[in-house]
């Protein structure tokens, strides 16, 4: 294949053949399949009429033998300085007077490689590279963010640590261990000391702030974990007014049936409390008074019909919109009262929590935490 205006036939040494910008003429270029330099002809090749090429076979499609005859051309044309050796490591052409080939890095002299070859980076560079690189990451954390800056992000993850060390210890043993607090606090102060290098005086009030934040924060931990085992605090409004009203419903079907409280829940689960006769008593549960009801022993019953029933209920109620539901409970006074109950014992429980997890003697756990984080961040500054 001829030369184009603005396409140059080239094949390398190592068989790769391709076609390259006419603007390359005079410059030197790396073979994509081998690397090695190959130089383009400052100046078109003249030559005699080339016989028609022959048939392309069918795994180069033609155009890689048709660029067979321009090898001699690229590989011999000169380029910049008189190229009379080759270099032994890249086989590349190099200048006379050279020492060092600027191709792959080799020194002439030494007989070692400098740098990057022409097939990859040398090993041991690289690995001086790397280790070099991991080195610098804390300075460069440094510079971009600053020495405060990084000595705030340690201090906070100092200071996390130490609050998970205290909400581990109190609810494993189920007692807040104040003098934990000096720990807490010297976990972030030391982040802050070994960020900043204690070079800011307000470093200090930053961990005493941080080491502070973090047992407020495991102390909100604790209330949380404790308050979600109870069975008030886990349940939504919604599920207030479908159990108030699944409540109601179940009552009103038993005293439409002349079914009396008593009988209710002292009927075991599958026995009809109209002919059930108490064992106690000896007497059908439905005639039980509540003076007799009062004065016996042990009545509960792990599963009674009223349990039983309230099932069924609570079951219909939830397939219900919950608009409809609510608007049931209003239309029952005492229903709507149980759900005002509820909702106050659900909100009493977070706020008695927190009353009873801060008290007096956490200003001392505090101060604790706070002076041993200001005390090691500016440790250095003494």
């Amino acid at each position: 294949m001829a030369d184009t205006a603005d396409k140059i036939a080239i094949q390398c040494k190592c068989g790769g053949r391709f076609r390259v910008p006419a603007a390359a003429r005079g410059k030197r270029i790396k073979c994509p399949k081998c690397a090695s330099p190959i130089a383009i002809p400052a100046a078109a090749a003249k030559r005699a009429a080339a016989p028609k090429p022959p048939a392309p076979r069918a795994d180069e499609g033609g155009l890689l033998d048709a660029l067979a005859g321009h090898e001699a051309a690229a590989v011999a044309a000169p380029v910049g300085p008189a190229m009379s050796n080759t270099c032994p490591n890249c086989t590349g052409p190099i200048a006379a007077d050279a020492v060092v080939c600027v191709s792959c890095g080799y020194n002439l002299k030494s007989g070692k490689l400098m740098g990057a070859t022409s097939s990859g980076i040398d090993a041991g560079a690289a690995a001086k590279s790397l280790g070099s690189a991991t080195a610098g990451v804390a300075g460069a954390m440094a510079k971009g963010a600053g020495r405060l800056g990084l000595g705030v992000g340690l201090s906070a993850a100092g200071a996390l640590l130490g609050g998970i060390i205290w909400y581990v210890i109190a609810i494993k043993t189920d007692y807040e261990i104040g003098y934990v607090a000096i720990l807490v606090g010297f976990l972030a102060g030391l982040g802050m000391m070994m960020g900043s290098k204690g070079e800011n005086a307000f470093a200090g009030v930053i961990a005493a702030a941080l080491g502070i934040g973090a047992i407020i924060g495991a102390k909100y931990m604790i209330i949380s974990t404790l308050a979600e085992s109870n069975d008030e605090y886990e349940m939504t409004d919604g599920q207030l007014y479908a159990d108030a009203l699944s409540a109601a419903l179940t009552t009103e079907h038993f005293e439409k049936n002349n079914i009396t409280q008593n009988a209710m829940f002292l009927t075991p689960a599958g026995q009809d409390p109209k002919t059930y006769v108490h064992p106690q008593l000896n007497k059908p549960v439905n005639e039980i008074t509540d003076e007799e009801y009062e004065m016996m022993d042990d009545v509960e019953v792990s599963l009674s019909v009223w349990d039983e029933r309230h099932s069924e209920m609570l079951q219909k109620v939830r397939n219900m919109h919950p608009d409809e539901v609510k608007s049931q409970v209003e239309e029952r006074p005492e229903s709507l009262a149980q759900v005002k109950i509820m909702q106050g014992l659900r909100d009493t429980v977070v706020k008695s929590a927190f009353k009873q997890m801060f008290g007096p003697i956490d200003l001392l756990w505090f101060l604790f935490a706070g002076g041993a984080a200001w005390r090691v961040a500016g440790a250095s500054n003494d």
